[in-house]
């Protein structure tokens, strides 16, 4: 008899946790759904992100000897293990029909093309933005020249602009580029670029020897047209227990209040030459923005 009277109280409990479940259940899908719309987005955010690099990366490379060329629609051409010939993308200047097709495939931007639904993180969203930095240093006739650099947000030209819509920013990436303006058939020997990388500092060496003690120590001649990248990932510095500017960190967001906050860095020193030229110094710098203001 005591079972049979305790028997409704368990098919009650019953029924309420089941009930329970079932009320939770779509909440919990609707995070489920968020959590895969958050991983999406912020994949395809990577993605672009490594794809513009990779197309930074390879047109600054130094340009091949010769020009690229792409397979001839000719015959046995459309033929699997048939002859190819080929023919270059572009006839250059003087033929009959002058045609850069890696230009002609660029496509104008779709007028149609509007995203058809707002991202649910909306207010979290990365934003990015490129800024080019054009400079131009002279090769000493004595001694050595040094032009280290560090990254800030103070650098951006529409800094007010950013500080206004955005509380955060960092800076991922940023690169320099070195080109040589060694007047054609000059018979003096170019001066020698040393570059490398520094993580902590972007203060004076004073000596060749000091920056090729780095281990990211790369020497290149500065000859006519010659064409040197560095590319970096920069480091914060920021206060280790009680010891200022001790901590070294790659992957930090600082507070767009604070622009003059240094990103490090890329070391350059230019060896001297028996007659002064100039090297152009582009730098380029990737910075993301999150938490609109």
């Amino acid at each position: 008899m005591t079972s049979l009277i305790h028997q409704p109280n368990a098919l009650r409990a019953v029924d309420s946790a089941r009930t329970n479940i079932l009320t939770s259940l779509p909440s919990a899908l609707e995070g489920l759904r968020s959590l895969s719309s958050w991983i999406k987005d912020a994949r395809a955010e990577k993605l672009a992100f490594r794809a513009a690099v990779h197309e930074h990366e390879r047109s600054h490379s130094n340009p091949p000897s010769s020009p690229p060329y792409l397979p001839s629609a000719g015959r046995g051409g459309g033929r699997r293990g048939g002859k190819r010939s080929r023919q270059p993308i572009s006839s250059g200047k003087g033929g009959m029909n002058p045609t850069n097709r890696s230009d002609l495939s660029v496509k104008p931007p779709s007028l149609f093309n509007v995203p058809k639904r707002i991202p649910r993180n909306l207010q979290s969203q990365v934003v990015w933005d490129v800024v080019k930095i054009n400079a131009v240093i002279v090769v000493p006739t004595s001694g050595i020249l040094e032009a280290n650099s560090s990254f800030a947000l103070s650098s951006h030209p529409q800094l007010s602009s950013w500080q206004a819509l955005f509380d955060q920013f960092s800076i991922p990436q940023a690169s320099i580029e070195f080109d040589s303006i060694l007047a054609p058939g000059s018979t003096n020997g170019p001066a020698m670029l040393y570059t490398a990388l520094d993580f902590d500092s972007a203060g004076t060496l004073g000596s060749i020897a000091a920056i090729e003690d780095f281990s990211t120590c790369e020497v290149v001649p500065m000859t006519q047209n010659m064409r040197h990248l560095r590319s970096v990932r920069p480091t914060v510095k920021s206060t280790l227990g009680s010891n200022a500017n001790a901590f070294v960190n790659q992957s930090v967001w600082v507070d767009t209040a604070v622009p003059t906050t240094l990103f490090f860095g890329i070391r350059a020193m230019l060896g001297s030459a028996a007659t002064a030229y100039p090297v152009n110094v582009t730098t380029t710098i990737w910075y993301c923005f999150r938490n609109q203001i």
